[in-house]
């Protein structure tokens, strides 16, 4: 379903075209709050990062690449290779998340190929000098604007969203029993996605 569609049928529910707005605004709330039920390897993608100097010590801030950004699931040396025109290196090893007050090991010594959050950057402490990287993310779906609205769980489970929402309005306006049992099927929509996307990535 789309964005419209999905307000017509928390509409179809409510019954209360006065509070046109208020749907709307579920309808978002609704969407986020069921892909953010999980990690889900549909919100995850990846690019390429370069850094203009190599060095040991890079920085960058993933929302000026991922302008969803919501999470980070990996970040990997990537081999830069000029010479290769089809892939243009390999995949490096994996950098290690870790706490910023836990950046020094055991012996005093500052911890290597490793990455950590310091406000709105990603800290890189790389064992060799540094130029480019593999970034996996997980993403928020786009909720607005309406005309850019995108969701698989929208595509694939309109459910989980129509009954998340329609259980909200209900509540607020004084349909508990209403209420309560959508939200019911809410959760159980949400358990499907979660057996799926378990079950579609292998785990």
């Amino acid at each position: 379903m789309d964005f419209a569609e999905l307000v017509a049928g928390v509409q179809e529910n409510v019954n209360r075209p006065d509070l046109q707005s208020r749907i709307e605004s579920a309808v978002r709330t609704a969407t986020l709050k069921c892909h953010h039920s999980n990690f889900y390897y549909k919100d995850r993608t990846e690019s390429g990062v370069s850094f203009p100097d190599p060095d040991y010590i890079q920085n960058f801030d993933p929302k000026t690449i991922f302008p969803n950004f919501r999470k980070i699931s990996y970040i990997r040396k990537w081999i830069y290779d000029a010479n290769d025109a089809v892939g243009l290196g390999r995949p490096g090893k994996k950098l290690t998340l870790v706490d910023v007050d836990n950046i020094i090991d055991y012996w005093g010594c500052e911890k290597t190929d490793i990455y950590y959050q310091a406000g709105n950057l990603l800290q890189i402490k790389s064992s060799d000098k540094l130029s480019h990287i593999l970034v996996g993310v997980y993403n928020h779906p786009v909720v607005a604007p309406v005309e850019s609205f995108s969701s698989w769980i929208a595509e694939e489970y309109p459910d989980a969203i129509v009954f998340e929402a329609s259980s909200k309005l209900l509540g607020q306006i004084g349909f508990t029993e209403q209420s309560k049992a959508l939200l019911l099927d809410a959760r159980e929509q949400l358990s499907i996605i979660q057996l799926g996307s378990a079950h579609e990535s292998g785990n």
